[in-house]
């Protein structure tokens, strides 16, 4: 399969979206070693950057051009591991983590996870099986502590609190336009509540057809449903969008 995707940007999770299948990664890589010219790939993940690394020296992912960590909190050029402070910079003077788990200390039903999965602007728990009511009292908590937080929660169990306006989504649209991609030429990808603000942004999405009922309710023109899971399902998105360029010139650039 061919596509043309000269000067765009793909944007992947990587647990549950591409990786998952080990010979739909095979034929991933493939895909990107016949589409690598004029293509940014940029790989997402709520783990902390170290951990990515170690998922990407076990598997046949091609590298990444960027690699956004820490649930959109950490971004970095790859292979260097550069920084881009830039994108941090503007919180550094309002956010305080441990304000915030001062501020969550006494409810019970939150449990903090492991240090590796905590940085300077993400603090993570782990909550179970959580009502939209429970996400509400820790919202309006933070809210009364003055601490504008929004909170991302994914696979039944995992709970992100990060600065408002700082995400996956947010973090993919800094890359487009410090790399001066324009937003209808970045295609997104993942598969679950973690990812939702990818689809927030006004890309080009795909959401693979093993994907967490968090998504579920993600009807917007610009997302693909894939029918194939994992890896397989960003490559028939990826057709999906290529066909609708083709349809379509004003995408096309």
């Amino acid at each position: 399969m061919e596509y043309d995707l000269a000067d765009r940007m793909l944007v992947s999770d990587l647990d549950g979206t591409l990786l998952g299948d080990d010979d739909a990664v095979e034929r991933f890589a493939l895909w990107r070693e016949r589409n690598g010219a004029n293509l940014r790939l940029v790989y997402t993940s709520s783990r902390s950057y170290p951990l990515v690394l170690t998922k990407l020296k076990g598997s046949l992912l091609p590298r990444p051009d960027a690699i956004i960590s820490q649930a959109g909190t950490d971004v970095r050029l790859f292979p260097s591991g550069l920084p881009l402070l830039d994108w941090p910079a503007r919180w550094w003077a309002s956010w305080n983590a441990p304000r915030v788990h001062r501020t969550l200390s006494d409810i019970r039903e939150l449990t903090p996870q492991p240090s590796e999965n905590q940085s300077d602007f993400k603090v993570s728990y782990f909550l179970d099986d959580s009502s939209p009511a429970a996400l509400v009292r820790i919202r309006r908590r933070l809210a009364e502590a003055r601490i504008n937080a929004e909170l991302i929660y994914s696979h039944g169990r995992n709970l992100d609190v990060v600065p408002c306006g700082m995400n996956k989504g947010s973090a993919a649209e800094f890359l487009a336009r410090k790399w001066d991609i324009p937003r209808e030429h970045v295609i997104v990808c993942g598969d679950s509540g973690s990812d939702r603000s990818l689809f927030l942004q006004g890309f080009r999405g795909i959401v693979v057809a093993n994907a967490q009922a968090e998504l579920a309710n993600l009807r917007l023109p610009t997302v693909h449903f894939a029918t194939a899971p994992y890896a397989d399902g960003v490559l028939e998105g990826l057709e999906h969008w290529n066909q609708a360029a083709t349809r379509e010139p004003a995408m096309a650039g």
